[in-house]
Order: C-alpha cells, then structure tokens, then sequence
C-alpha cells in the first residue's frame, strides 16, 4: 500500500479494525475520538491491525495507545462488516472528503 492517509482514503484491501469493551465492575470506559472518522465523539478504545499483529495483540495494543491501561482480552463479542457502496456497487473510502 503506499502511504498511510492515502491507504486509509482508498484502500487496495481490507482494513481491519478492533474496538475494545473494556469494563470494570459496572463500568464501562469510553475514550472521546481524536482522529477521523467521527472525531470528538465517544467510542469504544481502538483502531486498525497492523502487519503481522493478531487481532487480540491489534486490541492490547490501541488500548495501551489510547488510554495507558494494559488489559486481558477475554474474548471475541462480534465482527462487523463495515462497507459502503456507489450507485455501481464499488466499495467507497472508509471516510470520503
């Protein structure tokens, strides 16, 4: 791929994304977005596989990143499928100018 804001942009493969239920007790921690799609708003902590990295060892990472906290993965809750299409059916940018 060539470089990061373009491959984001429009990808020539699937990009995998992880985002984390990370909860203690009865709470549940939310990071507020600091990076598009959807900045400023509250999510989930996560972000984007890299090469070579599993999806559990993608999640400890983007929590690690986003809030300092070193967490247990216990398990897989769902995968979602995240594509948009044209009016011809080509897959759209994950986030179009």
């Amino acid at each position: 791929m060539s470089s990061e804001p373009d491959a984001r942009k429009n990808p020539d493969r699937p990009i995998v994304g992880v985002g984390v239920v990370v909860w203690r007790g009865d709470e549940f921690l939310l990071v507020k977005r600091g990076k598009e799609p959807k900045k400023g708003q509250w999510s989930i902590p996560g972000g984007a596989q890299q090469l070579g990295e599993t999806v559990f060892a993608a999640a400890t990472r983007d929590v690690k990143e986003e809030t300092g906290l070193e967490v247990e993965i216990c398990g897989l809750v769902d995968v979602v499928d995240g594509i948009m299409r044209d009016d011809k059916g080509a897959a759209l940018p994950l986030h179009p100018d």
